[in-house]
């Protein structure tokens, strides 16, 4: 019986070009999918704020990694993608590789006054 193809979550065209295997772009496709959960449900997946951040950060070196890419923090493009995450991801697009990052000061996760347990962020948020 055929299952139907699952949408890749990366870019297949360049994981040609670098000549990843298949079992490479499958564990290409399960980081991006944890990825995915994260951002979209950082509580599920960490005890606080402060930890989904470090978990983003971590699967960005990872998925760096899977693409046999050098570790960069200046490419990483997912840390202000995180639910409720004020900071400026446009602007943050066009920073991508700098070295520079756009915060948004009342950001819940990353700006002066982040909150530490997930009751504070939905007391802050309420999400």
């Amino acid at each position: 019986m055929n299952q139907p193809k699952t949408e890749s979550l990366f870019n297949e065209s360049l994981a040609n070009q670098r000549g990843l295997t298949d079992a490479h772009k499958q564990l290409l496709q399960e980081a991006y999918v944890h990825l995915e959960g994260v951002l979209a449900r950082p509580e599920m997946f960490a005890e606080t704020p402060s930890r989904a951040v470090e978990i983003v950060e971590g699967l960005e070196y990872h998925i760096q990694q899977l693409w046999d890419f050098d570790p960069d923090r200046t490419k990483h493009r997912y840390w202000c993608r995180l639910k409720f995450c004020s900071c400026p991801t446009l602007d943050n697009d066009e920073l991508f590789g700098t070295g520079m990052r756009r915060i948004n000061y009342s950001c819940p996760y990353h700006g002066d006054v982040r909150v530490e347990t997930w009751g504070e962020f939905e007391e802050l948020t309420g999400g």
